[in-house]
């Protein structure tokens, strides 16, 4: 695909059982390396309790945090799409 860059998201099991990303699809919740990705993961668990976490991404999702790359526009990374492990 032309004009896309690999960048880093972070995701989890949605409601429906998919792998989706966890943020809004914007460039700036986007990272440049799985690190930074992480980190934003690791800050979500330190900084608020499961029951918060469940209240907004839903009972399932906990435990289902992960890294994935993720296909970006390269003017301004925002996702290409929002679903991973998706087989088509």
């Amino acid at each position: 695909m032309a004009c896309t860059v690999i960048r880093y998201v972070p995701t989890h099991i949605n409601r429906e059982g998919t792998r989706t990303l966890s943020v809004s699809a914007q460039g700036r919740y986007t990272f440049a390396t799985d690190a930074e990705a992480l980190r934003w993961i690791q800050d979500l668990r330190c900084n608020n309790p499961s029951s918060r976490v469940a209240e907004i991404y839903g009972a399932q999702a906990l435990g289902t945090f992960e890294v994935r790359p993720c296909r970006c526009w390269a003017a301004h990374f925002d996702p290409v799409g929002i679903y991973f492990d998706v087989e088509s």
